[in-house]
């Protein structure tokens, strides 16, 4: 009975070092097919000893695109019309969306609204919200194929097309990468490190409309803050102040010369 056992766990024995030395066989020998392939089929290909290494500190480099995303684009609903004269690009962070107003509709481009997805300030580099206190920003420097001085770090040279500079410490809208899914997924954050991305054919759009530099920018977190701080507060003051007198006329009436005086009907 002994030796029926011992013979038994010699056979599982033998029979289990023949499948070992098969595939370890079988191993060699795929690996010699890989490594007779070119180099440009090796480029998926990832080491069985491979762990990826997450750094929380680490923050990915995004080229800005040089053409628009391809795919379904929805948009969330933004008011059709505001209580805002002139010429406004409005920034809505939490919809991660602007809108181009001019005297209170929304301007047109070859037929299409001139609203769109954006990508504001990731966070630690929030896009700062515009002071209804201190007005809109006015746009100051503009540039055509700007390069950041600073960003990727230390030496800078991150492409900014159509940039639009309109805060002092150096936030601009520009042509960038958008993220169009986390959108989708409402995660409602940007990317970048305060600017605001634009996909580039607006961006563009909104640097040709700016010639003249008479617009300007307003970034609100909400559609509400944009009625309440804006529409109802900043503009609503301006419209109820009073016309300024001249100095001149102030205290007398102002003399008419006799050759204008009207004639008497």
């Amino acid at each position: 009975m002994r030796s029926l056992v011992r013979d038994a766990s010699l056979a599982i024995a033998i029979i289990i070092t023949i499948q070992t030395a098969r595939a370890e066989s079988d191993d060699k020998f795929w690996e010699k097919q890989f490594s007779r392939r070119s180099p440009a089929a090796n480029t998926s290909y990832v080491p069985p000893t491979y762990r990826p290494q997450s750094s929380p500190q680490a923050r990915p480099t995004l080229v800005p695109e040089t053409k628009d995303p391809v795919g379904n684009l929805v948009l969330e609903p933004v008011p059709a019309t505001v209580q805002i004269p002139g010429k406004v690009v409005v920034i809505f962070v939490n919809l991660q969306q602007f809108a181009l107003y001019e005297n209170g509709t929304i301007s047109v481009h070859d037929g299409k609204s001139l609203i769109g997805p954006v990508s504001t300030g990731s966070p630690g580099y929030a896009t700062p919200i515009t002071d209804s206190k201190k007005g809109p920003h006015s746009v100051g420097l503009r540039q055509v194929d700007y390069k950041s001085n600073t960003y990727p770090e230390p030496d800078g040279g991150a492409p900014m097309p159509y940039a639009q500079f309109f805060r002092d410490d150096g936030i601009a809208m520009h042509a960038g990468f958008v993220d169009l899914s986390s959108r989708t997924r409402r995660l409602n954050h940007g990317l970048s490190h305060g600017c605001v991305r634009l996909i580039p054919s607006q961006a563009k759009v909104l640097y040709e409309r700016n010639a003249d530099r008479s617009i300007k920018v307003i970034v609100v977190r909400t559609v509400e803050e944009l009625k309440t701080n804006w529409e109802q507060g900043y503009y609503a003051r301006l419209a109820q102040q009073p016309t300024p007198i001249p100095p001149v006329f102030q205290g007398q009436v102002p003399s008419v010369p006799a050759a204008q005086m009207p004639k008497p009907q």
